[in-house]
């Protein structure tokens, strides 16, 4: 069983209808009440998450918006030759509002 705290925040930006920001930060401590098969200790995860999405609301193709996105994770463990790691990737997406 997972045991899990979990934070979140966001904001959003625009200005003149020309530009918009959000940005989002998520932090989870998760904390597994068995002990691990090889190190017999309980798993202890930490994760942080940020992403921020920049657009042009007046940028639209067929009633959708493409968003440049940012998103950041870093996991710390107590047993970080298995779980701790760090990823980033930078991507395109397309928003349609119904």
């Amino acid at each position: 069983m997972i045991t899990k705290n979990q934070v979140q925040w966001r904001i959003a930006i625009s200005v003149d209808d020309s530009i918009g920001l959000q940005a989002r930060y998520l932090t989870t401590k998760k904390e597994f009440d068995t002990n691990h098969e090889l190190v017999s200790i309980p798993r202890l995860d930490k994760e942080k998450i940020y992403h921020v999405s920049l657009f042009n609301p007046r940028w639209q193709y067929k009633g959708m918006r493409p968003t440049l996105n940012w998103l950041y994770k870093d996991v710390t463990s107590n047993i970080p030759q298995l779980y701790q790691y760090q990823n980033q990737r930078v991507y395109l997406s397309l928003y349609r509002e119904f």
